[in-house]
């Protein structure tokens, strides 16, 4: 009765030992899993302020572009005119 006490024992220790390393395990691995989820926030943030500015100059980038015939119809009448 005493050896089966003392395996008994031994089991209960390694299986604790075990236990404590998976439990270290899942807690590293819950830490990584929010610092990940809290990068792909972040990145998340930046693309959407990137894409913000992408439209942004795309507009600007229109009207701008629909000046150019205004621009360059002013650009010939001063040439002509500054040539006299």
């Amino acid at each position: 009765m005493q050896k089966r006490s003392e395996q008994l024992e031994r089991i209960n220790i390694e299986f604790k030992s075990k236990l404590d390393e998976l439990t270290a395990l899942y807690d590293a691995s819950q830490r990584d899993n929010r610092n990940k989820a809290t990068e792909i926030s972040r990145l998340t943030h930046e693309l959407d302020k990137t894409r913000e500015q992408k439209d942004q100059l795309t507009r600007e980038n229109k009207k701008l572009g629909g000046n150019s015939d205004f621009l360059s119809f002013t650009w010939y009448f001063l040439t002509i005119f500054s040539t006299r």
